[in-house]
């Protein structure tokens, strides 16, 4: 589970301006100006919620910058406040400026889903001046009437990799964005991405609690991060 340290660290308010876009499922809402504010860039519980799989989540965002840590927390409620208590996607580095999907992020067996439990997921990535910037999509899981992003493709010298076991950290505990160039940056993510994902450890994120009281669930990278970055490279 996640620990209350870090729910710490997740709730430090930052100023700086939002440069990710959360597509689908589709936002709260992005304001330039809170989006560095934990919980959901301040917007607060939505009633307009998208259908999705109780198995997997498409997750479609938008990047200006040309690295990005990208980390998605789960919380199941239906007014679920700062209670993320599920880490579904760790941490991944992201390359290249642009369109960035995911098409399937796993949604744990182990958490028993039915059809019509609303939830909400947190997509974290790192400010360009440090901390994190957050963006909430209200969520009800339906095996019958999953919706769809309208496009779920990556733009051009766009790749992603899983972090090591020795580099884990979560979005927000970074120094910021770096602008320059990645020379490793290609169309789809590499083929060895899902390699990469199921060598390292799965026990690679630290646990703490927060103010909440909340534990976060840490699936760390193993099988969970290969399936989702071996889904990328296929795009």
């Amino acid at each position: 589970m996640i620990s209350q340290a870090l729910l710490s660290l997740l709730a430090l308010p930052l100023l700086t301006s939002a440069h990710f876009e959360l597509n689908f499922p589709p936002s709260r809402g992005t304001d330039d100006e809170d989006q560095a504010t934990f919980p959901c860039g301040g917007y607060g519980q939505s009633q307009n919620r998208t259908l999705v799989s109780p198995t997997s989540i498409p997750v479609a965002m938008a990047f200006g910058h040309t690295e990005n840590l990208v980390q998605i927390l789960l919380a199941i409620g239906n007014d679920v406040g700062s209670s993320f208590n599920y880490e579904i996607l760790p941490t991944i580095s992201e390359m290249g400026p642009g369109d960035f999907c995911l098409p399937a992020v796993s949604v744990p067996a182990d958490l028993n889903i039915t059809d019509g439990t609303n939830a909400t997921i947190q997509v974290i990535t790192n400010a360009h001046t440090g901390g994190g910037l957050y963006n909430c999509a209200d969520i009800q899981f339906s095996s019958t009437a999953p919706e769809s992003p309208s496009s779920c493709t990556n733009g051009t010298g766009v790749s992603a990799i899983p972090l090591s076991a020795s580099e884990y950290t979560f979005a927000n505990e970074t120094s910021g964005h770096s602008d320059a160039e990645s020379s490793s940056a290609s169309g789809t993510t590499s083929a060895t991405a899902s390699e990469t994902a199921s060598s390292a450890s799965g026990s690679a994120a630290a646990s703490a609690t927060g103010d909440s009281g909340a534990a976060i669930v840490s699936l760390g990278w193993g099988v969970l991060g290969a399936m989702a970055l071996g889904a990328v490279a296929v795009l």
